[in-house]
């Protein structure tokens, strides 16, 4: 082969390597980025939150009433509410996601929802999720959820004819396609603002907030 013929393939294979690099790179994901939602079906606006759509930082738990993980996270989202629940600056946000495997999942979650109607949605969250054990097991949840509305002052003959018509499960049932629709597939997944969390504890959650607010 002649010295020009030699160059001239040296030079072509410079050129694949060169290019090879660059589509590695190009294909590859940058360290460090950040995965961005779709924020219109992160949050909506009849959603259930301590705060407003408006708020500079926005944490969103996407939770299954029947699932033991988020029932085990719930103290941490306790605390979090309380501490923050009353900064116009925050906003703390449920959305149901209620898994398939769970039979009574969807139930709960339309009784939370009837529960927020009259105002106490935070307090059947919180019921539900500490007696998770008790209703789960139960051959007759809805007679459980009966109860933990009278425990929390409700209109007895409203809630319950939300969950005999079934008002919000058309509500739930958009929060599931939402989630689809994000690609979520476990619970709780939690989110603040656009932002997964990976870490749940709740040291790391208090700084990430406090970190945002001050921003």
């Amino acid at each position: 082969m002649k010295l020009t013929d030699q160059l001239i393939a040296l030079g072509g294979i410079f050129v694949v390597v060169i290019l090879g690099f660059a589509l590695f790179f190009w294909l590859s994901p940058t360290k460090g980025t950040v995965q961005t939602f779709d924020q219109d079906l992160m949050v909506r606006p009849d959603s259930a939150m301590t705060g407003t759509t408006t708020a500079k930082v926005t944490m969103v738990e996407w939770g299954d009433f029947e699932c033991p993980a988020c029932a085990s996270m719930e103290p941490i989202f306790k605390q979090i509410i309380a501490t923050y629940g009353k900064n116009t600056d925050f906003n703390f946000v449920f959305r149901n996601f209620p898994l398939p495997q769970h039979k009574n999942s969807r139930s709960a979650a339309e009784a939370a929802e009837a529960a927020g109607a009259q105002g106490r949605y935070w307090d059947m969250y919180t019921l539900l999720y500490e007696n998770q054990a008790e209703w789960v097991k139960s051959a007759n949840p809805r007679a459980l959820f009966d109860s933990y509305a009278k425990t929390i002052g409700l209109d007895l003959t409203v809630f319950r004819a939300a969950l005999d018509t079934h008002t919000y499960a058309s509500l739930v049932a958009r929060d599931y396609q939402d989630a689809g629709a994000l690609g979520l597939n476990h619970t709780p997944t939690l989110f603040l603002n656009g932002v997964e969390q990976k870490n749940i504890s709740l040291p790391a959650l208090t700084k990430a907030i406090d970190d945002a607010l001050k921003q």
